[in-house]
């Protein structure tokens, strides 16, 4: 499993959409059934949209300090310094 739990996201189509809707167990079950690279792949894309939307946010909401400090704590965390 990529990621568990529940998000409350939105989103608002500019124009006439098609949203696809799956039953979880069916791509839990893809996902059971699919190679560990595609696993690896999948985990990596849900990460990467994770920090772009905190660093979305952060841009919108944040101060310029809280900005600075947060910076600060992911090149600690990247660098180890």
């Amino acid at each position: 499993m990529i990621r568990s739990g529940t998000t409350s996201s939105t989103a608002k189509a500019i124009k006439g959409t098609v949203v696809w809707m799956y039953p979880r167990d069916t791509v839990l079950n893809a996902l059971s059934n699919t190679t560990p690279m595609v696993k690896l792949l999948l985990q990596q894309a849900v990460s990467d949209i994770e920090n772009y939307e905190t660093t979305s946010q952060l841009h919108y909401l944040a101060s310029v300090q809280e900005r600075i400090a947060y910076q600060l704590v992911v090149l600690s965390e990247k660098f180890g310094v």
